[in-house]
């Protein structure tokens, strides 16, 4: 193998997982609610929304295959169309399990930044995803099954939550204490 296609290949992956935190954020910026109960979804249940993601993402990529193949140049378009469309629904979920996973790995930045908790654990669930084998057919495509089940569940639930869309991550144990306020020196205290 080249030098230039191991380049390629590199690049394309770490293109792709970057594009995947990108997404997950934009999705927590333009759906904060929705995103919040998809994440108490897959704290609450987990294997419901697995269970839940299957037939979903079955249908649409069966609709997605028969478009494709039956309709010509405007199917394979509207095929096309409708994996996009289908892929930012099943990452609301993702990012809302990437959120979840988020929470567990608690950071005392979380209280002036909530949406650290989807920035490391969507780094810690692509981590995941780059393991050979386990993680290429196993985890990536669970982990967005899981997502669609999730939001699905959460796009059809029938109590509204009353929640605030951000939660609080419990406090931190002292040893993690961080000072109220980060004094910069002067230069002129510096010269002393």
């Amino acid at each position: 193998m080249l030098m230039a296609d191991v380049m390629i290949w590199t690049f394309g992956i770490v293109g792709f997982l970057l594009a995947q935190q990108g997404l997950w954020l934009l999705c927590r910026a333009l759906w904060p609610d929705r995103l919040a109960t998809a994440t108490d979804r897959c704290r609450r249940r987990p294997v419901v929304s697995f269970l839940t993601g299957i037939p979903v993402t079955a249908a649409v990529i069966g609709a997605i295959a028969i478009a494709g193949n039956a309709l010509g140049a405007v199917g394979q378009a509207m095929a096309f169309a409708g994996f996009i469309l289908f892929w930012v629904y099943a990452n609301l979920g993702a990012a809302a399990f990437a959120t979840y996973l988020g929470q567990q790995l608690t950071s005392p930045a979380d209280l002036a930044r909530p949406w650290a908790a989807t920035v490391r654990g969507g780094v810690a669930l692509e981590l995941a995803w780059l393991v050979p084998i386990v993680g290429w057919i196993g985890l990536l495509p669970a982990s967005i099954v899981l997502g669609t089940g999730a939001v699905t569940l959460a796009m059809f639930s029938r109590k509204p939550k009353q929640e605030p869309a951000e939660t609080a991550p419990p406090p931190l144990p002292q040893s993690y204490s961080t000072p109220a306020a980060y004094h910069v020196p002067e230069p002129a205290e510096v010269m002393r």
